[in-house]
């Protein structure tokens, strides 16, 4: 008696309107076996839109669990890492084997928790921005930076060289080698010469 089954396209239901309904406007947990197909969308249109949700623990592939908790400079950090990152804390709390499904799948997965932040430790001038920025930063992993950000804003390379230099970074350093917090100064700094 204290569960309700809403079917409804999770991308699509209002859940502000459905949680202070249901759950009057308290805290929420997501717990998800996330359809692998879609779900970067759904992450990131849950921590965009519903600021109730506290706590995620879902089960996605393990390449997306590898991204969604992986450490600056290796080969899975990228904008999905840095996006959730700048909002929560994530862990990977545990592996899961195909074998342990029927029919068995063709990949393993991973559960991952991430706890919202109370407070964000990275504060961004203008947060679209800064998602658009790591967006850009990343469409193509195989350039540096400079290109990234010539290709993405249509700057110079000389001016994307200056702004790096001006925050003592190597004019042929990669995406991956920038921290959150790099990238949120990159963001106001950028956005301030796009003006």
């Amino acid at each position: 008696d204290n569960v309700t089954v809403i079917n409804e396209d999770v991308l699509k239901v209002d859940i502000n309107a459905l949680a202070e309904e249901y759950n009057g406007g308290k805290p929420i947990k997501v717990v998800a076996n996330l359809p692998y197909y879609i779900t970067t969308p759904i992450i990131m249109h849950l921590l965009e839109n519903i600021p109730e949700i506290k706590r995620y623990s879902v089960m996605v592939q393990l390449e997306v669990a590898d991204r969604i908790v992986a450490n600056k400079g290796g080969k899975d950090y990228n904008n999905l890492t840095i996006a959730i990152g700048y909002r929560a804390k994530t862990y990977k709390a545990i592996n899961v084997s195909r074998n342990v499904f029927m029919p068995k799948p063709n990949v393993d997965s991973a559960v991952v928790i991430f706890d919202i932040y109370d407070e964000k430790p990275y504060k961004v001038s203008n947060e679209k921005f800064f998602f658009e920025l790591i967006r850009k930063a990343f469409a193509n992993r195989r350039k540096t930076l400079v290109n990234n950000l010539n290709q993405g804003y249509n700057i110079s390379k000389e001016e994307a060289v200056k702004i790096l230099e001006e925050m003592n970074l190597s004019s042929t350093i990669r995406s991956e080698a920038l921290s959150i917090e790099q990238f949120t100064l990159l963001s106001d700094i950028l956005e301030k010469r796009l003006k």
